[in-house]
């Protein structure tokens, strides 16, 4: 997925769109970058490329233009479990993912909805900040 995202943003005429099935895929797939690993020592040296595997995954999804509100929100509900991930660049990068899709929803309620689960992990990490700086 790395490969394809850089190609497609070197190129001029190579551009990268997924549709509905495809996404739905790109996201099984981001449990199979989260399981872990069993040995303590596989986990350390792989745990890196599992959430790099996870952003890439994630940035991927801005490719995908939903054809309705409906696939906007299911995609966006699937994602959202990324919210309480451990790494910040995933949650980040989940945040970004589920702003992008509300571009695309009509359901006021719904994007409130999403807008409160994104609260609390805005504030960890903003309060994460302010500590260690």
């Amino acid at each position: 997925m790395a490969a394809l995202i850089d190609i497609s943003e070197r190129s001029d005429d190579i551009e990268l769109r997924l549709n509905a099935t495809v996404a739905g895929k790109l996201i099984a797939a981001l449990g199979e970058c989260s399981e872990s690993v069993p040995s303590a020592q596989e986990w350390k040296e792989q745990s890196l490329t599992f959430r790099w595997g996870q952003i890439y995954i994630l940035d991927s999804l801005l490719s995908f233009v939903p054809s309705s509100t409906m696939d906007a929100e299911q995609l966006a509900e699937r994602v959202s479990v990324r919210l309480s991930h451990a790494n910040s660049a995933v949650v980040l990068t989940t945040i970004k993912v589920i702003l992008y899709l509300m571009n695309y929803m009509e359901d006021e309620a719904f994007i409130r909805s999403l807008e409160r689960k994104m609260g609390p992990p805005l504030g960890k990490l903003l309060n994460f900040q302010l500590v260690h700086s």
